[in-house]
């Protein structure tokens, strides 16, 4: 069955008008991502900067719990023993030596022994 004659001006009529919206699309992406690009050529927000908060000037000092050498990340202990007292649900503000004893034990050595 032939096609109306006024089918195939139609498809290219359409065929052109999708090839313009195509064009602007990409002139749009290319200007904002060009726009999003600072003059180093580096994107911004991925500048290499660290993100969050600086880390703290400790100088690499000692965990507090006696014969632990890790490096402190907060509140003066390290992450496992800062961790620890977490679990234990101590006040992390005002730990006494007590605090730090039982921090540095092994609970593993108690939990096994008859």
């Amino acid at each position: 069955m032939p096609r109306p004659p006024n089918v195939d001006p139609l498809r290219a009529t359409i065929r052109n008008l999708g090839q313009q919206i195509g064009q602007e699309l990409a002139a749009a992406f290319t200007n904002s991502f060009n726009s999003s690009v600072d003059k180093n050529g580096v994107r911004n927000g991925l500048s290499g900067a660290k993100r969050g908060r600086p880390a703290s000037v400790s100088g690499g000092a000692a965990c507090a719990v006696a014969g632990c050498g890790r490096k402190r990340a907060a509140k003066g202990l390290c992450q496992n023993h800062y961790a620890k007292a977490h679990r234990l649900k101590m006040n992390l503000e005002k730990l006494g030596a007590s605090d730090y004893k039982l921090l540095g034990e092994d609970g593993r050595a108690t939990r096994w022994s008859k």
